[in-house]
């Protein structure tokens, strides 16, 4: 990975919140399906895009993520968190990147056991209105999904135009 790499990972991670954006608005309609009917076509073919999507977007996240972990071990010479410097910027560009790395985190691992739990409770779900109960939790899912998606931008992004990046000489810090 080259000296753009923390840009190919951030649009990576944004091709992932647009898809768990996408999948937010499958399941609304998915929702709104519901509410009107118990079975039919309509229902399955709201089921067949969230599922879809579903598909997709796991596979996404499962290429980013190793985009992700590929410009991380790029960095592992920067250590992320524990940047040393004496000057002021410094101590406050360091605590703004740990402050997104630690809600990229958070957020990725409530957003993946957030996931699992709705997805169960949707396929456990036998009348319409449990079914209605497992989508809504759903969608609050898929937004945690774009808040942890949007925090690991963010930790991507502070990192890599820092000046402790691969391929940055030491400069001058810039006040934040």
């Amino acid at each position: 990975m080259g000296r753009g790499s923390g840009g190919v990972v951030c649009a990576a991670l944004g091709a992932n919140v647009a898809l768990a954006v996408a999948h937010l608005v499958a399941q609304w309609r998915l929702y709104e399906v519901l509410g009107r009917m118990r079975y039919g076509e309509p229902v399955l073919r709201a089921e067949m895009w969230v599922g879809n999507l579903s598909g997709i977007q796991m596979a996404a996240c499962t290429g980013a993520g190793v985009l992700l972990v590929g410009w991380f071990v790029e960095t592992r010479h920067h250590i992320a968190l524990d940047l040393r410097g004496s000057d002021r910027p410094q101590v406050r560009a360091r605590r703004r990147t740990r402050f997104w790395a630690v809600a990229w985190s958070v957020g990725f691992v409530s957003w993946t056991v957030a996931g699992r739990w709705t997805q169960n409770l949707y396929r456990r779900a036998e009348q319409a209105e449990a079914a209605m109960h497992a989508v809504r939790a759903g969608m609050l899912t898929d937004l945690l999904g774009v808040l942890a998606g949007l925090a690991a931008i963010a930790f991507v992004w502070r990192l890599s135009r820092s000046r402790f990046a691969p391929g940055r000489t030491a400069s001058p810090a810039v006040p934040a």
